[in-house]
Parts: C-alpha cells; sequence; structure tokens
C-alpha cells in the first residue's frame, strides 16, 4: 500500500448573503481557520469561495485575504474556483459557463495572485457536456461528489474523462462524517479511509498512491474548529507514517497517472430526492437513481418558469448588439440570476422562497434594460415561439414599461412583468395540500376564468380553488394572431356541470400601452340553458397585505370604499371598478368590468420551509369579477375587462421614446 494524502477543505455558498450572516461566517469560521492554519505550516487545505463572498470579504476584512495570499505563496493552500455566481453549470448556456469561471477566476488572481486550476462541484450537479467548457477556461481538474462516480471505479483514486477530444481529470470528493452533532473519533476515520484505500489496490494500478479529499461546509467545520476535532485528526496525520497532508493540483503534479471512465450526467443523492416530488423528499432509490437536474424543471412548474426566462434573457443579451458596456452589464445581471438556490428546491428556501424568485426576475429584468438601451426595437415588440419547451407557442409581448407573456395552457397571462421596479407581479406559486392545506390544479396567474355552479358558488367566495375550474385547465387553440395591433384571439371548449353541456369560450387580448383588454364571448353549445356564474380569475403579486404595503379601492353604484388587504372582502354586484396600488413600488393596477359585476378579493397565502421556518407568507392578492348569467341554447354572452397598467416611474426607454416622437 502507498501513501495515502489527506486533502481538507472548505466550501461556502452564498445562500443568505446578509452583512450579519456575513459576519457571523467570518468570526465563527473564516478567521478561525485562517489562525489555525498559519499557526500548523504543515498542513494542507483547500478553499472554495464563490465571487460574492470574496467581495464581501475584500470589503470587510482585506486582512484575511493577506493571510490567505501568504498562505497560497507558501504553498500551504489551494484556492479552487467555481461560476462567480453559483449557477447550476448543466442549466445554463455554454458561453454563460465560461463567462462565470473567466469572471471568478480573474477575480481570485487579482485578490491572491494566482490563478485556479481546478473547480468545485463537490455537491452540486455533472454533465460530461462541462468538459469542453471547464477546458476553454483552463481548468485541469474538478472535485466531482464521490456517488456520481461508476460502481466499478476504485475510490481514492482520479479518473480522467473525455467530451470531444478534450480531457479533464476528476477527483472524488468524499464525506467522512454525517453527523456532526456526534462526532466520530478521529482515529476511527483514519482507519476507516485506510481500509478505503487498501480494498481498492490493485496491481493494474502504476502508482497506488490515493488521495482522499473531502470538504467542510462553514457550519460543519465551524463545530469541528470549536470541537478540536480537526487538531487531534491532524495531529495523528503527522505523526502517521501511512499519511501526509496535501491539495489536489499538488497531489496530481507528483501522481500524474488516471483511470479511464465515462461519468454519466448526474447530481448527489441529497439532490436527487427533492428532484421527483414537490417540497417532499423521495427516498426510493429505484425512483432517484433516474432523477437528474433536469427533473426539477417538470416537478417544480415555478423552476420550469423561471428557467425559460433565464434561457430568453441569454438569448437578448447574445443578440445584442453595438453597446459593449451596456452588454457586459446585462450579462452581469444575467449572471446574478442563475445562482443555483432559484432553481431547485432541497429541504428548505430555494424556489420556495418568494424573495429567491423575487432576486432572480429582478436581475433578469434588469439585463433585459440594458439591452433594451441599445435595441429599442424590443421595446416594442411582438413574438410568438415556444418559449417554455412543452412543444406548444407561447406570446411574448414588449410594451414600453411592461411584457406580457400568455401561454395557451388556460389561456393566461403567466408573466407580467413591470419595467420600472423590476418585478414579475404573476410570480405566484401554486398551493399543495401537505402544506397549505388546500391544493391548486391550475397556477395562479392572470385572467383565468370559472364556471360555477350555483350550490358552489359559496365555496368559489372563500376560496377560488373550491372552482371546478372549467377552462383554467383547458388548452386553448389560437384563432387569430395580429402582431401589429397586438390582438391575440384564443378559442376553447369545455363541458359544464354534472349534464355535461357544452360550452365555449372566446378570449380575445388587446394590448396596449396603458394595459391589457380581455374580450370574452361565452357560448351556450348544448339544447338546455346554461345557467351559473361566469368568473375571472386575476392573482397580482403585491409587495405585502398592510395598508403600508397596498391600497385596495372599490368604485360600486357610485360609492368609494376600500378593502383591507388582509380579509376577504365580497360583493355580489354592483362593482364598476377596482384600483390596487403597490405602495412601496408606487405601481398602480386598475380593473374595469364593461358592465358591473360581482367582486371577490381574496389574499392568497403560502407555505414552505424558508430559513428553516414553515410559517403562511403572503403570496399575492386574487381578484375575481363574477356574473350571474342565463343563457340560452345557442345563444351567445359578451364581457369584457380591462387592466390597467400605471407606473408612477416611468423606464428610460419610454422617455426615450417620448423624446423621438
Amino acid at each position: 500500500m502507498g501513501i495515502v494524502s489527506i486533502s481538507f477543505g472548505l466550501h461556502c455558498h452564498i445562500s443568505d448573503m446578509t452583512n450579519d450572516n456575513c459576519e457571523s461566517m467570518y468570526n465563527k469560521t473564516l478567521k478561525k481557520i485562517i489562525s489555525f492554519l498559519y499557526t500548523h505550516p504543515k498542513i494542507n487545505f483547500t478553499f472554495y469561495l464563490p465571487g460574492p463572498v470574496f467581495e464581501w470579504i475584500e470589503k470587510n476584512h482585506a486582512e484575511f485575504l493577506t493571510l490567505l495570499s501568504e498562505l497560497v505563496n507558501r504553498k500551504q493552500v489551494e484556492i479552487i474556483g467555481g461560476g462567480f455566481y453559483e449557477p447550476i453549470f448543466p442549466l445554463i448556456m455554454p458561453i454563460d459557463r465560461v463567462g462565470q469561471i473567466e469572471m471568478n477566476t480573474t477575480h481570485i488572481r487579482k485578490l491572491i495572485g494566482k490563478k485556479p486550476r481546478g473547480i468545485f462541484l463537490g455537491d452540486t450537479v455533472w454533465d460530461p457536456s462541462l468538459i469542453s467548457s471547464f477546458k476553454t477556461c483552463g481548468l485541469e481538474f474538478a472535485i466531482l461528489h464521490h456517488s456520481l462516480l461508476p460502481a466499478n471505479e476504485p475510490e481514492g483514486k482520479n479518473l480522467i474523462v473525455e467530451d470531444m477530444g478534450k480531457t479533464l481529470t476528476i477527483i472524488p470528493y468524499q464525506k467522512p462524517i454525517e453527523d456532526f452533532q456526534n462526532l466520530p473519533d478521529s482515529q476511527k476515520i483514519l482507519e476507516k479511509i485506510k481500509k478505503l484505500s487498501e480494498s481498492q489496490n490493485n496491481a493494474q494500478y502504476i502508482n497506488d498512491n490515493h488521495l482522499y479529499f473531502t470538504s467542510f461546509s462553514v457550519d460543519e467545520l465551524s463545530i469541528l474548529l470549536e470541537t478540536n476535532w480537526l487538531e487531534e485528526i491532524c495531529n495523528l496525520i503527522e505523526k502517521s507514517p501511512l499519511f501526509d497532508f496535501s491539495y489536489p493540483s499538488l497531489y496530481l503534479k507528483n501522481n500524474s497517472d488516471c483511470i479511464r471512465s465515462f461519468i454519466p450526467a448526474g447530481c448527489p443523492p441529497e439532490i436527487q430526492k427533492w428532484a421527483t416530488m414537490p417540497f417532499k423528499p423521495n427516498n426510493s432509490d429505484k425512483k432517484s437513481v433516474q432523477s437528474n437536474i433536469k427533473n426539477f424543471l417538470t416537478t417544480y412548474q415555478e423552476v420550469q418558469y423561471l428557467y425559460s426566462r433565464m434561457m430568453y434573457t441569454s438569448l437578448e443579451v447574445s443578440q445584442c448588439r453595438g453597446d459593449k458596456i451596456r452588454k457586459k452589464t446585462a450579462r452581469e445581471f444575467l449572471w446574478k440570476a442563475q445562482t443555483q438556490d432559484s432553481y431547485w428546491f432541497l429541504g428548505d428556501s430555494g424556489i420556495g422562497c418568494q424573495e429567491i424568485r423575487k432576486n432572480a426576475y429582478k436581475n433578469l429584468l434588469t439585463a433585459e434594460k440594458q439591452v433594451r438601451e441599445t435595441n429599442l426595437s424590443l421595446t416594442d415588440s411582438v413574438l410568438s415561439f415556444d418559449y417554455d419547451m412543452d412543444g406548444r407557442k407561447e406570446y411574448i409581448i414588449h410594451q414600453n414599461d411592461y411584457n406580457a407573456f400568455v401561454s395557451l395552457c388556460g389561456g393566461m397571462i403567466f408573466e407580467l412583468d413591470l419595467l420600472s421596479n423590476s418585478k414579475n407581479y404573476c410570480d405566484t406559486m401554486r398551493r399543495i395540500s401537505d402544506f397549505d392545506e388546500v391544493t391548486d390544479y391550475y397556477p395562479k396567474k392572470l385572467f383565468l376564468e370559472h364556471l360555477i355552479d350555483f350550490e358552489h358558488f359559496e365555496k368559489f367566495t372563500e376560496d377560488t380553488s373550491n372552482s371546478n375550474a372549467v377552462f383554467s385547465q383547458i388548452v386553448y387553440s389560437e384563432h387569430n394572431f395580429d402582431r401589429v395591433r397586438k390582438e391575440l384571439t384564443l378559442n376553447a371548449t369545455a363541458l359544464f356541470g354534472v349534464l355535461q353541456q357544452p360550452v365555449s369560450l372566446k378570449k380575445k387580448f388587446l394590448f396596449s400601452q396603458n394595459g391589457i383588454q380581455v374580450q370574452y364571448i361565452l357560448k351556450n353549445d348544448s339544447p338546455l340553458p346554461l345557467k351559473c356564474y361566469f368568473a375571472v380569475e386575476s392573482n397580482l403579486c403585491l409587495t405585502g397585505t398592510s395598508n403600508e404595503e397596498q391600497l385596495i379601492e372599490i368604485i360600486s353604484a357610485d360609492n368609494k370604499e376600500q378593502s383591507c388587504p388582509d380579509q376577504i372582502y365580497i360583493r355580489q354586484d354592483g362593482v364598476s371598478f377596482v384600483q390596487f396600488t403597490d405602495v412601496q413600488n408606487k405601481n398602480v393596477f386598475s380593473f374595469q368590468p364593461n358592465e358591473e359585476a360581482g367582486l371577490c378579493i381574496q389574499p392568497l397565502y403560502i407555505s414552505r420551509p424558508v430559513n428553516g421556518n414553515t410559517e403562511k407568507r403572503y403570496q399575492a392578492t386574487t381578484t375575481s369579477f363574477f356574473w350571474k348569467i342565463d343563457i340560452p341554447p345557442s345563444y351567445e354572452l359578451e364581457k369584457t375587462l380591462f387592466l390597467g397598467i400605471c407606473s408612477t416611474k416611468k423606464s428610460s426607454n419610454s422617455r426615450k421614446r417620448k423624446k423621438e416622437d
């Protein structure tokens, strides 16, 4: 048996980059580990810190960087690179992969004085297509979770993988400690490592030396430092002739032989188990093995919405011409939106946290605004293509001050962006019974239609999900699409009620600078009268439910009144106008039916684990206009609803366009 080289490391993530959290992380872990290494010069160590963490340290604790540079110069410490904003690499374009890595590499070289030679993928996702991108950035090795390696490959040996003629060395990442609350004896850990290396020793390998690489999170390393566990095991390693310290590039310099292998796309088990059931772990080994990072797109509809928006914005930025500075700025905002927490859920926060989604959309829309400054045609354009990659085309309408995205599924507007404050006002999430005691069988977006039996109407006013959702779950078909006039007409047919009466609905969108008009023509195709309620539901994701955050004003029967945002408001008829003011962002939305209607306003709450807590949080305000209808056989009924959009903070594009006019 040869020598087993032990490589300890620290990896840090950017899930919560508030100043208080960063300061706590620095005092509890970073400051202590740098002092420990400085007083133990024989111990090698590896650091992986994302770009925003380095930026925070540079601003607040430059002395740490001075010591870190000294440790790197005396060949005691190695800095491993990655994407600047920690993206999930298989989910982003190659140009963004390379850009994020090079941005991170440049920043590290500026601060530390040495370029990283490897990349850390210890607890994230792998795909063979990444090899070419990594080699383009001059990277020589990648740290990869050991569970992704083929079962027949020996643990502790480096692998070499290939894609399109380019090769990359893979160093397995091990996790010797499962429970940090009950730390195992350090001597037993070394015996475990020794047995592992002996079991994998084989005469076919030229070099029987092994590298055992393990890295700890900030919280894990803090525990190891406080309990002196790290110092104990380091002392044992120093005294043993069977072990020594190393770091990846130092080991590869002296042990260049690797085993050829192929590693298919995959992610570690702790990620896989969340990929097939929404917000619930799947502990079935059979299903977990089959899951991959792409499963998050099909399991979590909110991930698919955000992923589609990110890919569309990446396309917009790539096609930007002329102003290189604005394009560079736009791409940096795009990269900020690619942070991994926005595209998965691993038991806490992630896509379930509205603040994370809000920041992602804000960065994507800020990137788009930079592109609009160089491409004014994007300010006033209408597009139609398969935007969300579901086999059906979607419709994208760009106006001066807002964007509207229309889906044939439910005939709804599933994204409404206001550029003044870079916010998606349709950033809502479906409720599920495991967390919310009710399940939404359709997305809670804008302009969703319902036919409701008289006996079920009271339940509908308590919660719109009690509706049988006739049209909101139907795939509409395109009847007419006029790009010049910005008109879109959709058709849908359905069966309603216990009698299964055939009904059809023609839905016509008309987009203008001031808002969106939707005309409905509902036809009774059955031989019996159609008697029920017809309702149009819209969900606006405003700031909150306090009067300082949201103002609701209602005009009915020539009377003006206000509704409390955190309570249900119901009026059976006579409503002619409703206005919502997003007070903090100074945006105003108004709904105006062509004839008086009934009105139901409900606050929408949702519960997901966020920062260790599961409690109800405001999601959106649900507004439903309804009419009691009685349509004879073969007759039609027409209703119109106008959504007015007014931003007091006009975009610079809008001001430019007005000057040109």
